[in-house]
């Protein structure tokens, strides 16, 4: 790659006195009763003005030291047939950890444009998405445009104002503009050559920039004066809108003028960019399988609710075996990752009577294996309440977490089926310390889980998946990865269908899959520890859902007339339709079992703290009665039951990411322990449950 250095607009001298000099000796037509008319062009007596202003008036100089504020650089690109080209660029950082770089490409001449779609098309795995807002013999108007300061401004003004939307432009921003033509550094030529090239180059290549490209998602905006309407035949289409209401951008391209004309449209949706940007969309195919996907109001292969219905098609099976396999290799890739960034096998193996949950780790554990214990109480029964690291050798201490089970030992014990509603395993150590497992892979504890998984006796594996009893649901730490997995999966293909972003009918939170997926991840059960953050994101209350809920609660039954222990509803006329989900707002859903609770935010807590603060408590004071109110937060979104709010962005790439985590750390602790878990047909068991 070429060097990169620092750069500064520095006009010579001489070159603002050929201006001048040029500007001085300019022949003007002679004036007709249609010379100031725009219907004819630019109008004689502003290109007189602009002109005068021009040589007389106008401060280069002070301009060129407000362009010099901006981070410019330069560098040198070799391009094939075309020698070394020189590229000046301005780059500013972005404050944000991890952020999508964003690239705004310039229009006049076109640049842009082509630019940008042929870098969908030969580096698709580096542009997540690409928005877009002339052939001719570029010598001939490159004569004309370098010799005559007077036709560079016609040529430019006419622009200016054609192609804005009634922009307020003052002299000086229209000098400005024009002069930066005039004094480039390849001259004002230059900008017509990308025509002559672009059809001369290789032709094969350049006709793709026209064609479809589903490997890059596409953004489209359409402002009152363009003088083009762009084709969604391009590509996948996230958004069209009117007046630059774009979502889903990474790489901006803006014809000519769009920004410039209408900068705070286009500036409205930096913040989108990263909000709804599939996750791992550079290495997971998304838009392959939401083209296998159709949103319908009333689905008939789900008894008429709302949701997505696989299409038809006939090349779907090749497109979903496509999605699985770069998933699960996906998920291996980044599984080896963690193997390598955190197994050593240069140590030793614990000994059985060695802690390997140390006190730090039972620490930030402790809070919720008390709430998980409190939880189950009913059956295990437990009144463990103490936390802080213990240092009793019986289990029967009263600690949350006792030492004991902090012990090698502790993870060793193998999993035995038990007979029908014996419950046995659900009271015994194997099972407690799975859950203490699972406990320290929500909390990314992972350096010590691999060390756990190296001890040859572990016997972590026999809980990965099994039954509390024929009859029940599956239970193990695979419950962390299966519910990332549907809540990452469900999110980001939601992520394709803008169109149910909004309220109504439409809403996404209506569909039967989004309610199901929602359910499963939050219910309880005997180990929910994996339904915790879940029910933090979405913000569903310990116990709004409970295990084998049968839904038949006098509220929800008298609100949707459904008949009694049953999950299905009737319409009017008392007849049975199937599952209630898919066909109720999500609001509804939610009360289904009881009425819900609110559930306060962080920024809910801080605002309650400063109420009491400005009455005049001190803070700790504050904290006192917030902690004995047990007024903490509870729910992550800012806008609550809404993930895909654009004021919820933040939380909603972390809450992404955070499940990608789980998936891939559990992948790569089971590797770790020697178990051959198939991706793929985890995946395909996650369809067939949605």
């Amino acid at each position: 790659m070429a060097d990169i250095s620092n750069y500064a607009i520095n006009v010579p001298a001489e070159q603002l006195k050929l201006l001048s000099d040029k500007l001085a000796i300019a022949t003007f037509p002679t004036p007709v009763d249609f010379s100031d008319d725009w219907n004819y062009g630019v109008p004689l007596e502003d290109i007189k003005r602009l002109a005068h202003y021009w040589a007389n008036g106008f401060d280069w100089r002070a301009q060129e030291a407000r362009l010099n504020k901006l981070p410019q650089f330069s560098t040198k690109v070799d391009v094939d047939g075309f020698g070394s080209l020189s590229i000046h660029f301005v780059h500013k950082r972005s404050h944000r950890e991890n952020s999508i770089p964003l690239l705004f490409c310039h229009g006049c001449g076109d640049w842009g444009f082509a630019v940008t779609r042929m870098m969908g098309i030969l580096y698709p795995q580096n542009v997540l998405a690409s928005h877009l807002n002339m052939s001719t013999k570029p010598s001939t108007i490159g004569m004309a445009l370098t010799d005559s300061p007077i036709a560079l401004l016609s040529w430019m003004y006419e622009k200016l104002h054609d192609w804005t939307d009634d922009y307020p432009w003052t002299d000086d921003e229209i000098l400005t503009w024009v002069s930066i033509y005039q004094f480039s550094v390849a001259g004002p030529a230059a900008s017509a050559r990308i025509y002559y090239e672009n059809i001369h180059a290789s032709r094969a290549l350049t006709k793709k920039i026209l064609e479809y490209n589903e490997a890059t998602k596409l953004g489209l905006s359409y402002f009152p004066r363009d003088i083009m309407v762009l084709p969604s035949a391009w590509g996948p289409v996230v958004k069209m809108a009117e007046d630059c209401r774009v979502s889903d951008l990474c790489t901006l391209h803006c014809h000519m003028l769009s920004v410039l004309r209408t900068p705070s449209l286009v500036l409205l949706h930096i913040p989108y960019l990263s909000t709804n940007m599939a996750h791992q969309a550079h290495n997971i195919p998304w838009t392959t399988l939401s083209s296998c996907l159709s949103w319908r109001l009333s689905n008939r292969c789900e008894g008429g609710a709302a949701d997505l219905h696989l299409n038809p098609r006939r090349d779907r099976g090749k497109k979903l075996r496509h999605f699985t396999t770069a998933f699960a290799r996906n998920i291996h890739e980044h599984a080896e990752c963690e193997i390598r960034k955190h197994a050593d096998d240069s140590n030793p193996p614990p000994a059985r009577d060695e802690v390997v949950v140390d006190d730090d780790a039972a620490a930030l554990i402790a809070p919720i294996i008390k709430r998980w214990r409190q939880s189950v109480e009913y059956r295990l029964g437990m009144n463990n309440t103490r936390l802080g690291a213990c240092s009793h050798q019986s289990d029967d201490c009263g600690c949350v977490l006792p030492r004991a089970r902090r012990k090698m030992a502790a993870f060793t014990e193998v999993f035995h089926a038990q007979g029908c509603y014996s419950d046995m395993h659900v009271g015994s150590s194997g099972f407690f310390n799975a859950e203490v497992f699972t406990a320290m892979l929500l909390h990314g504890q992972m350096q010590a889980l691999f060390r756990i998984c190296s001890h040859p006796e572990v016997a972590l594996q026999t809980w990965w998946e099994e039954r509390e009893c024929q009859c029940e649901e599956y239970f193990g730490w695979s419950r962390a990865s299966n519910s990332a997995l549907d809540a990452y999966i469900l999110l980001n293909v939601l992520l394709h269908f803008p169109q149910t972003w909004g309220k109504g009918q439409a809403d996404y939170r209506r569909l039967k899959t989004y309610q199901e997926v929602v359910y499963r991840i939050t219910k309880g059960s005997v180990d929910e520890l994996p339904a915790y953050p879940h029910r933090r994101f979405f913000g569903i209350a310990d116990g709004q859902f409970k295990d084998n809920d049968s839904w038949d609660s006098p509220h929800s039954r008298e609100r949707w007339l459904r008949p009694k222990s049953s999950r299905r509803w009737r319409d009017t006329g008392g007849k049975s339709q199937g599952s209630v989900l898919g066909h109720i707002p999500y609001e509804a859903f939610v009360d289904l079992d009881q009425i819900s609770e609110y559930l306060p935010s962080s920024q809910d807590v801080s605002h309650v703290r400063w109420v009491l603060c400005k009455k005049g408590l001190p803070a700790e004071v504050a904290n006192i009665i917030l902690q004995e109110a047990r007024y903490h937060a509870q729910r992550r979104l800012p806008v609550p039951d809404d993930p895909l709010h654009s004021n919820n962005s933040d939380e909603l790439r972390m809450y992404l990411t955070y499940n990608w985590q789980l998936i891939t750390r559990s992948a790569a602790l089971g590797a770790r322990m020697g178990m051959q878990i198939d991706w793929e047909q985890q995946l395909g068991l996650l369809a067939e449950r949605s």
